[in-house]
C-alpha cells in the first residue's frame, strides 16, 4: 500500500506440474526455464491471477493486456507522487513532548524541532513545485493527446479516401484500356519500387 496502485511484490518458487520422463508419472518440480515460457509469460501469469482471484470472489482490476510501454524512474516518480508518499511515510513518526524542567534538554528539543521544521517547509516546497509541474504536465498531455487523436481521425478518413479513389481509379483505367486490375497495381507498385530503390542507391 506505499503507492497510489496498491500492489504485491512477490517472491516465489516456480513449480511445474509435468510428467516424469521415465515412469510417465505426474509429478511435481522445481523449474525456473519450463515456468518462464516465452514473451508472454508475465501476461498469462496475470491473467490466471485474475480469473482465480474474481472466480473467488474478489473484486479484482486487470490491468491493461495491450500498450504498455515501459516508463523511466524519475517520470514514475512524478507520476505516482513519490515525493509526497515518501514525506507521509516519514511523517508517521510523530512529535512527542518533552516533559522535563531541564532547560538545557527543552533547548537542545526546540533547535531539533527548529531544524525539522525547515527541513519539512523545504520538502513541502519541493513536493509542491513538483505536484504542480505534474499537473502542468498533464494537462498539455491531455490537450497534445486530444488533438493528437482529431488529428488521427481525420487522416484516417482522408486514407479511406485516397484507398477508396485509388481503386476506382485503377477500376476504370483497367476498363479504359481493356487490362486486368490487379495486373494494373502490380505494374505501379514494381515502378514505385524501382523509384525507391534508385533513391537508396544515390
Amino acid at each position: 500500500m506505499d503507492e497510489k496502485t496498491p500492489h504485491l511484490h512477490l517472491v516465489f518458487i516456480p513449480v511445474v506440474h509435468t510428467k516424469d520422463r521415465k515412469t510417465n508419472k505426474s509429478i511435481d518440480k522445481i523449474s525456473c526455464t519450463e515456468f518462464w515460457k516465452g514473451k508472454n509469460s508475465y501476461k498469462q501469469l496475470q491473467d490466471r491471477f485474475y480469473s482465480y482471484m474474481t472466480k473467488a470472489g474478489f473484486d479484482l482490476d486487470r490491468g491493461r493486456t495491450r500498450e504498455n510501454a515501459h516508463i523511466p524512474i524519475k517520470e514514475l516518480k512524478a507520476i505516482t507522487n513519490h515525493e509526497v508518499q515518501e514525506f507521509e511515510l516519514k511523517s508517521l513518526n510523530i512529535e512527542q513532548e518533552l516533559n522535563t524542567n531541564n532547560i538545557d534538554l527543552l533547548r537542545e528539543d526546540y533547535r531539533r524541532i527548529i531544524k525539522k521544521c525547515n527541513t519539512l517547509t523545504k520538502q513541502y516546497t519541493k513536493i509542491k513545485v513538483t505536484s504542480d509541474k505534474t499537473l502542468e504536465n498533464l494537462e498539455e498531455l491531455q490537450q497534445n493527446y486530444e488533438q493528437l487523436n482529431k488529428e488521427n481521425l481525420h487522416l484516417n478518413k482522408y486514407i479511406n479516401y485516397l484507398k477508396y479513389y485509388l481503386d476506382k481509379a485503377f477500376e476504370y483505367t483497367s476498363l479504359l484500356f481493356d487490362f486486368p486490375k490487379e495486373r494494373l497495381r502490380k505494374l505501379v507498385k514494381d515502378y514505385l519500387k524501382g523509384i525507391r530503390d534508385n533513391e537508396r542507391t544515390r
